[in-house]
């Protein structure tokens, strides 16, 4: 590219710091040709130092965050009057298309919400869930999405997509699938970015039975409880262990990948010794690695009959077979 045209320098950004960035700096360096018509400046002839060219980034910018400021105002008028509902439904929701807006049942993805409800209820974890789910070539939210937009060039790199654990884990703990309207999550304003934040679960702004639910108040609160507890354990155990192979002097750390499937394995106590470390693998299959049986080496043999690498090398792998 050597030449970029707009309509006016607001097309360019509305930034006036990132506008004025590329103008006095990127194209320059680039020999790239900047030309705005309505405001017949050509980089060929002008000087993006002007003040001209300065106070028009500037007042874009101000447009820019003045616009945003009265629209926010006008969203969080209409959301203290009741539900006011943006953006795509969520998966197995679909907007109404007649009387008041709300959500209405995706009948094309109602029966993997109930599935996917009904696994939970009867204890099947998150990402068991994901593999039936990726078996029976349930479309993922992104793919239902796509379906629905075809014509959407951004959504065509979501026809390959699949379910993971998270995704469900997700759906599980959206309270829309309840039946209640939840908006003001976040705060996230143009105007104000030195506040964005996400904001506390108890500031929610809930709006109940404004819609059908897939699943009770009281199975959404026990899913919530045993999900969240589940959570919180397996933070517990990821951060003790870290801290026992900090503390463990282990010279093989971060070298040591599995020979079957390539993930890196992890050093962890085990047997009857309960001060025996092992370097483990698990040998779950999921998207991107095979499944094997389970197996681990100990870490004392290892050290003895592997070769360590010297810092000249340090880009090798120790890989176990």
């Amino acid at each position: 590219i050597n030449c970029i045209v707009v309509k006016d320098l607001s097309r360019l950004g509305r930034n006036y710091l990132e506008a004025g960035y590329y103008l006095q700096h990127v194209f320059p360096s680039m020999q790239v040709r900047f030309i705005s018509i309505y405001d017949g400046y050509d980089s060929a002839t002008g000087d993006p130092d002007s003040m001209v060219i300065a106070t028009k980034n500037i007042i874009n910018d101000y447009y820019s965050k003045d616009i945003s400021r009265k629209i926010s105002a006008v969203i969080d008028s209409k959301r203290r009057q009741g539900p006011h509902y943006m953006g795509t439904p969520p998966f197995g929701y679909r907007m109404s298309t007649k009387g008041r807006k709300h959500y209405v049942i995706d009948r094309q993805a109602a029966p993997y919400l109930h599935l996917i409800f009904k696994w939970a209820l009867e204890g099947v974890p998150s990402r068991q869930i994901a593999a039936y789910l990726n078996e029976m070539n349930a479309p993922t939210p992104f793919q239902q999405y796509y379906l629905h937009h075809p014509e959407n060039e951004k959504a065509q790199k979501y026809k390959a997509c699949i379910w993971r654990g998270s995704t469900v884990r997700a759906i599980l703990l959206n309270q829309v699938y309840a039946g209640d309207y939840v908006c003001r999550k976040s705060y996230f304003r143009k105007y104000d970015i030195s506040n964005s934040r996400y904001i506390p679960e108890d500031e929610w702004l809930v709006y109940p039975d404004t819609h059908e639910p897939y699943i009770s108040h009281e199975d959404y609160k026990r899913l919530k409880e045993q999900i969240t507890s589940a959570m919180k354990q397996q933070k517990e155990k990821k951060t003790r262990r870290q801290r026992q192979i900090q503390n463990q002097d282990n010279p093989l750390h971060g070298l040591v990948y599995c020979g079957e499937c390539g993930r890196r394995m992890q050093l962890n106590k085990k047997g009857i010794d309960r001060y025996a470390w092992h370097f483990t693998c698990s040998g779950r299959e999921n998207h991107s690695h095979i499944g094997h049986q389970p197996f681990s080496v100990e870490y004392g043999d290892l050290e003895t009959h592997c070769l360590l690498y010297t810092s000249d090398a340090a880009d090798d792998l120790t890989r176990v077979d």
